[in-house]
């Protein structure tokens, strides 16, 4: 696999000029919400919402606000491999850590193994590995018993750790009842793909593996799972298990909000700008990293990185794919369930009016999905012929209801025509990947 130089981390954003531009978007945002009421895209948003989102994207763009740390914190502790002051740099981009007292987690490591695939990767050092358990009352979803869930992190392959990833490990032990593993695979700092794909596969072999080597659990125990990047991750290692170790395919699969198109070539990606992750070219001091950081440039297409990409098979197992509307990734996760529920179970949960993976601002819908989450690998447990494809919809009061598939193609390709027509104004300036354009061709004339 090609080797990508990663650049240098940016001069630190000025403390006051950030601190300032940020509580004047939060002003002007909350007297724009008085005069014209919630963003049009997002209607059933309330004031609290539209600040604390303002805040939030404000955190991300400036990347510095009332003094806390910035990238360049958030970069030497995941070189340093300091989980604590890991912690405190992602808290300082606004992801939580928090840690419910009813939950138990412990940390080991697990060895890396080999494999022809990985052997540009070379790195044979442990790989750390955070074990959730919920030990609280049984709070969740009947059904899930013997299951386990193996989960990613997220943070764009550049930033995070499994500490920076409990809000979710720990609501889905305590849904479902699953203890939770989630290993620290490579970030781009410390690795270049497919090291990710390799420490992910180190981590399911270790589960899978016969005491005392591994853990024992059968394959068809193991849900993998994981947000953003992690959702990436989770589906690029069930695709590569079922090509190449079909011994370890998983009981499923349940990405949150996924990057499956490192292409940028969906058209939310340009068209909404209300989600937290600003766009590309106006990534504030992140700039330098953008989407791609652990690829080499001819490896954005690799079906193992872009998994959009890859063609559907008959024989995968059941997907659970959640995206939020408002969001960037929207569109490329969509037309992910689309092109792959042809030929596999997969499941669509449309989050109406939601952004990139910020839960915890939309408490009724995420309390929806994480029961729909808990049903579903119940499912996966006791009948997975009762899995069938389509998806669903949960409202702002977290109400969920069937959607057609025919209207979410519809809105794909009516949102492509949209950035079709800005990019012929002039007003974005990207060239969309030949093989993205060729699956919208093939959506538009019903090929798949």
């Amino acid at each position: 696999m090609g080797q990508k130089e990663i650049p240098p981390p940016a001069s630190r954003p000025n403390a006051i000029v950030t601190n300032v531009s940020t509580l004047w978007d939060v002003s002007a945002a909350l007297v724009n919400y008085a005069i014209w009421g919630p963003p049009k895209q997002c209607p059933s948003w309330t004031a609290s919402q539209v600040s604390a989102y303002t805040l939030y994207r404000g955190i991300v763009t400036y990347g510095k606000v009332m003094g806390i740390s910035d990238r360049e914190h958030v970069e030497a502790a995941t070189k340093a491999q300091d989980p604590e002051a890991s912690s405190a740099g992602m808290k300082a981009l606004g992801w939580p850590d928090p840690l419910n007292p009813n939950s138990k987690v412990t940390e080991s490591t697990i060895p890396r193994v080999s494999h022809q695939y990985f052997a540009t990767t070379e790195d044979t050092s442990p790989i750390k590995m955070e074990t959730v358990e919920w030990n609280g009352p049984k709070e969740g979803v009947e059904g899930c018993d013997g299951m386990v869930v193996l989960y990613f992190f997220g943070g764009g392959y550049v930033i995070g750790s499994p500490s920076n990833a409990r809000g979710q490990t720990v609501e889905l032990a305590r849904v479902t009842g699953c203890t939770v593993y989630a290993p620290d695979y490579r970030v781009a700092w410390r690795g270049q793909h497919p090291a990710q794909l390799h420490d992910a596969y180190s981590a399911l072999v270790y589960l899978t593996d016969p005491v005392p080597k591994g853990m024992g659990i059968p394959a068809n125990k193991v849900v993998l799972s994981g947000w953003s990047a992690g959702g990436n991750l989770a589906i690029n290692l069930m695709r590569f298990v079922v090509e190449q170790d079909p011994r370890l395919k998983p009981a499923g699969v349940v990405p949150f909000a996924p990057v499956t198109d490192f292409t940028a070539s969906c058209a939310s990606r340009w068209l909404n700008d209300l989600d937290i992750l600003p766009p590309l070219e106006k990534f504030g001091h992140m700039a330098p990293i953008q989407w791609v950081a652990h690829l080499a440039n001819e490896e954005l297409t690799d079906p193992l990185a872009s998994s959009l990409l890859a063609e559907p098979r008959a024989d995968l197992p059941p997907m659970l794919v959640e995206a939020g509307t408002a969001e960037r990734l929207y569109d490329e996760s969509a037309l992910f369930v689309l092109r792959n529920m042809q030929k596999s179970a997969v499941v669509g949960v449309i989050m109406e009016e939601t952004t990139h993976v910020w839960f915890g601002a939309f408490p009724p819908q995420y309390a929806a999905l994480m029961k729909r989450v808990g049903e579903f690998i119940a499912n996966l447990n006791k009948n997975p012929a009762v899995i069938t494809s389509g998806f669903v919809r949960i409202d702002a009061k977290g109400n969920t209801t069937p959607s057609d598939s025919a209207d979410v193609k519809k809105y794909l390709l009516d949102r492509m025509k949209e950035f079709n027509d800005r990019k012929e104004k002039g007003e974005i300036d990207w060239d969309l990947s030949p093989k993205v354009k060729n699956i919208y061709k093939n959506l538009e004339s019903n090929a798949f």
